[in-house]
């Protein structure tokens, strides 16, 4: 870093910036080898929060379709558009869940003071 210490080091013919780094990793936009902190934090957010997916996504269903949500997809009474419907929504939605969680955590890990590495290890 600059003198100020808030400047990004010049590394030959790459601009290093350690802040940027971080910013990106909690941003998802770089994988990294999570630590177990990381690791533990994604799973008891994703816990939580795909909880109140599921949940959300039911109201939202039965105020958009009239029906509740499919919980049998071998029911006769559920049609097949509605079932694979259903699917992709709480699908998409899940992966959205599972993302965030994964952004928090490492928010959450950073926040902490502690480093999350961008390189995997060899």
């Amino acid at each position: 870093m600059g003198e100020r210490g808030d400047f990004p080091e010049i590394s030959g013919d790459v601009l290093v910036d350690p802040v940027a780094d971080q910013t990106n990793l909690a941003n998802g936009l770089e994988k990294a080898h999570d630590p177990l902190g990381v690791k533990i934090g994604t799973v008891v957010l994703a816990f939580g929060s795909g909880w109140i997916a599921q949940k959300l996504v039911g109201a939202i269903w039965k105020k958009v379709t009239g029906n509740a949500a499919p919980q049998d997809v071998d029911d006769e009474d559920v049609s097949i558009v509605s079932a694979v419907a259903f699917a992709a929504v709480s699908a998409g939605v899940g992966v959205l869940t599972r993302r965030l969680a994964h952004r928090g955590a490492v928010k959450l890990f950073i926040k902490w003071g502690k480093e999350v590495s961008p390189q995997k290890p060899q």
